[in-house]
């Protein structure tokens, strides 16, 4: 027999054009929090959705009503935080006056967000993320793997205090500071020279020396998803060809090699410690350049300055791990 007094109720009103959601309660709400606090971290914490979700249903939606939601601030109190578009506020009034015929509102319960001294968003990987956790018993700081694309796009929002970003330019060689450039963003951060990390092709059993060969043989490949340098990468490798391919997009990249320990992949791209950490037979891709992009307005931050003195500090921990290496620039400005 069930009990009632057991059964939860939600409610959830949609917005569709053409047939397509392209607004649902859950999103609608993100939005408004966003407007509220002036920061999608917040808003995200405010409604207990993870950072990495939040900006995956802001894009979506953004993508289906084919407008821009949220932008930053230009001026005034609100510079350096993100605002609604025109667009946004009178999509989500015209959503507010429809919830209000069934007595709801976008308000709700909430208490303030508490955000960590440091924030760091960006690029996954498993060292930088037990350095963090050292660093955490004196600082309260949070990590936020959401790619490193879609950190550097998040500067001007104003969540992060560190940016953490390995993106390749085939053009020059060079990692991440083409892309702050095109981005227009050079005068809005700088960027220091990170570690030095082995990224790796892996498998149980590799059946080929090429790695585009191993690629398209390839029956499920495990990788950090679109929006990840390694993904950005992944497609330098075998251009157009990716979209053939069957992947399995990962969070971290120690969740990749362990698809392929499990059997669940056959393949995947990795770290070189990740790869060994699971006995994985493996080839080396790049020797990839792991960067620290600060905005200008919080480089005199005094928990960013003390991360990079932490970094320093501890340099030999980052170089006893295998695959990893401090250069001689390390933590220098390069922009």
């Amino acid at each position: 027999m069930i009990n009632l007094s057991d059964l939860d109720f939600e409610f959830d009103l949609r917005i569709r054009h053409k047939g397509k959601i392209v607004l649902d309660y859950r999103t609608a709400r993100l939005i408004y929090y966003v407007g509220k606090f002036g920061k999608i971290l917040m808003a995200s914490k405010a409604l207990n959705i993870p950072y990495s979700e939040a900006l995956f249903l802001i894009k979506r939606a953004e993508k289906a009503l084919g407008i821009k939601l949220i932008a930053r601030g230009r001026g005034g109190a609100r510079r350096g935080y993100a605002v609604l578009t025109p667009e946004a506020r009178r999509i989500l009034d015209v959503y507010a006056s429809v919830l209000g015929k069934f007595n709801m509102s976008l308000e709700g319960q909430y208490s303030i967000p508490a955000i960590g001294d440091l924030v760091i968003i960006g690029s996954d990987d498993p060292v930088l993320r037990e350095l963090v956790g050292l660093f955490s018993g004196d600082v309260p700081c949070e990590y936020h793997v959401v790619g490193s694309l879609l950190g550097i796009f998040h500067i001007v929002l104003g969540d992060s205090d560190i940016v953490v970003a390995h993106l390749y330019d085939p053009e020059t060689t060079e990692y991440n500071v083409p892309y702050v450039r095109r981005l227009g963003l050079e005068n809005e951060v700088h960027v220091f020279r990170g570690f030095i990390r082995t990224l790796v092709l892996a498998a149980k059993k590799l059946s080929c020396d090429d790695p585009t060969e191993c690629l398209m043989q390839s029956r499920k490949l495990a990788t950090r998803g679109r929006g990840s340098g390694t993904y950005h990468y992944l497609r330098y490798l075998v251009g157009d060809r990716i979209n053939a391919m069957i992947i399995l997009p990962t969070r971290t990249h120690e969740e990749s090699a362990r698809l392929v320990a499990n059997d669940i992949a056959d393949l995947c791209v990795t770290t070189l410690r990740e790869a060994t950490r699971y006995g994985l037979d493996y080839i080396e891709l790049k020797a990839e350049f792991f960067d620290f992009l600060i905005p200008r307005d919080r480089i005199e931050k005094e928990s960013a300055q003390r991360f990079l003195d932490f970094l320093k500090e501890n340099s030999d921990l980052i170089n006893n791990h295998l695959g990893y290496t401090t250069p001689e620039n390390f933590l220098r400005r390069i922009l």
